[in-house]
C-alpha cells in the first residue's frame, strides 16, 4: 500500500529535546521543499504527565516551547510555511486528559498564515471540525 508520509523522524522517548526537534525539523525543511510538516513536541506534555498542569514545572515547559517557537515561527514563514499550533488534548492539574472536564478537553489554536483574519476569535470548534477522520488508501 502507498503511503502519502514520504519522509518522517520519529523521536520514541517523552522526553526527546523540543529544541532538537524544532532544529532538525528546520534543517529537513531548509533542505527540502516539503507540502505538509507535522512536528509533535512532546516536553509540555510530559511535564503536565508528570507534575501536572499548575506546577511550574508545566508552566517552565510552556515558556520554553514559546521561545522556541518565537524563534522558528519567522522561519517556517520566511520559508513560505503556514504554521498551525495546537495541543492534541488539554491538561487537569493532577496531570490527566481523556476526560469530560473543560480543562481536560479545551486547548488554543493559532494559525499563523495570510490568509486567515488576524485577531481573537471566540469560535470554539471540535476536534472533529478541524481536523476530520480521512481514510487513506
Amino acid at each position: 500500500m502507498a503511503s502519502n508520509i514520504n519522509q518522517g523522524f520519529f523521536y520514541y522517548e517523552d522526553t526527546y529535546p523540543d529544541n532538537h526537534l524544532y532544529d532538525l525539523s528546520s534543517c529537513l525543511m531548509n533542505k527540502e521543499d516539503y507540502d505538509f510538516v507535522f512536528i509533535h513536541p512532546m516536553n509540555i506534555d510530559d511535564a503536565g504527565h508528570k507534575y501536572g498542569a499548575g506546577s511550574k514545572e508545566y508552566a517552565h515547559a510552556v515558556i520554553q516551547n514559546d521561545k522556541l517557537l518565537s524563534t522558528y515561527i519567522p522561519q517556517w514563514i520566511e520559508a513560505g510555511y503556514s504554521v498551525v499550533v495546537g495541543a492534541d488534548h488539554g491538561m487537569s492539574e493532577n496531570g490527566y486528559h481523556g476526560g469530560e472536564s473543560l480543562e481536560q478537553r479545551q486547548t488554543a489554536l493559532y494559525i499563523v498564515d495570510s490568509c486567515v483574519v488576524g485577531g481573537y476569535h471566540s469560535k470554539q470548534l471540535t476536534t472533529l471540525e478541524f481536523a476530520p477522520c480521512y481514510v487513506i488508501y
